[in-house]
């Protein structure tokens, strides 16, 4: 990198070569900073960003997090998140760099947070409160992750209060989230079970839980586990949601290459299809997936049952030494 006077404007720029991920040498600039000073500043940052390297500021990693996570979800849905980061948490944060920010600095902007009144003398809502917690909270799991960050110090934030509330489930709910986006996913099971354990049946959270939990043990590898939770889920708390048969049949099948349980839970969710829907053919979206709807989903378990039970019938043709003779030519 170099930093240039433009001696027509009376302003600086920065000349920036750098190694793109295809290993092809590029070269870009930055026009129109005011003071020399500047200019290297935004150097400095430029090269912390291509090295990945966490002495930068947090709006520097932002700005990394957003290239690594912008194509990876919806338009909609990443307008979303940059809409709550850029304007809670970049405001308080953005100078600061990531690899110094702590926990108590956490709960100071949580304060402010909560301390907030728009014109009508109203709050921020718990529910909103916690969406903005998630979204710093992702960007520190990216950090941990990808970027060598030591740990997150937002989710250090949820376990200091645990300590004086070990038994509230939605910081259980929100920790168990959190781990399961880290290398900590066990720990992740771990809190989500607590949190089983202290829901009792009747509560609304349970399917919320129970996806939780279905969700940590997928990050985890615990196949087993992952279609237990679902089995539980169904029987006590989600009885007529029938698809989940089918998301059991796909664990066994390419999970577990259990193709006899694969067929019995496509069996159990094949009769749980209303008559009227039989002949309705599965559709498919441009990128090949099949489109979400339970309709859908029977003419698939249709056909793979098929399929499996047609090849199990070869397979047992073979074992049983019954080869068909070949002509003679």
């Amino acid at each position: 990198m170099a930093v240039y006077k433009d001696n027509a404007t009376g302003t600086w720029r920065v000349i920036y070569r750098f190694t793109n991920w295809k290993g092809e040498r590029k070269q870009t600039q930055k026009r129109g900073f005011a003071t020399k000073r500047e200019a290297q500043a935004w150097e400095h940052e430029a090269m912390l960003k291509q090295g990945a390297k966490l002495d930068m500021t947090f709006a520097s990693f932002f700005e990394v997090y957003e290239a690594d996570k912008k194509q990876r979800v919806k338009e909609s849905t990443w307008e979303s998140k940059s809409h709550v980061i850029r304007t809670k948490i970049l405001p308080y944060f953005g100078n600061r760099k990531i690899a110094e920010i702590e926990a108590k600095d956490i709960i100071a902007w949580q304060n402010e947070l909560m301390a907030y009144r728009d014109e009508k003398g109203k709050p921020y809502s718990a529910d909103y409160l916690k969406t903005i917690h998630a979204q710093l909270t992702a960007i520190f799991n990216h950090a941990v992750n990808f970027y060598n960050l030591p740990y997150n110090p937002a989710r250090r934030v949820l376990e200091a209060a645990r300590k004086h509330d070990p038994e509230n489930v939605n910081l259980l709910y929100y920790l168990g989230r959190a781990c399961a986006k880290t290398s900590w996913k066990k720990l992740g099971v771990e809190y989500l079970e607590k949190a089983l354990d202290l829901t009792i049946p009747k509560d609304s959270n349970m399917v919320r839980l129970y996806i939780g939990m279905t969700d940590c043990y997928k990050m985890a590898q615990m196949p087993k586990e992952q279609i237990e939770s679902i089995r539980e889920r169904y029987r006590k708390y989600d009885k007529q949601n029938h698809k989940l048969l089918y998301d059991m049949a796909f664990i066994y099948f390419y999970s577990l290459k259990d193709k006899k349980n694969t067929e019995r839970c496509l069996e159990a969710f094949l009769k749980t299809r209303p008559k009227e829907d039989k002949e309705e053919e599965a559709k498919l979206n441009e990128r090949g997936e099949l489109v979400l709807g339970t309709k859908n989903y029977y003419n698939a378990a249709a056909n793979w049952l098929k399929d499996i039970q047609s090849k199990q019938k070869i397979e047992d043709f073979f074992l049983g030494g019954n080869v068909p003779a070949q002509k003679p030519e």
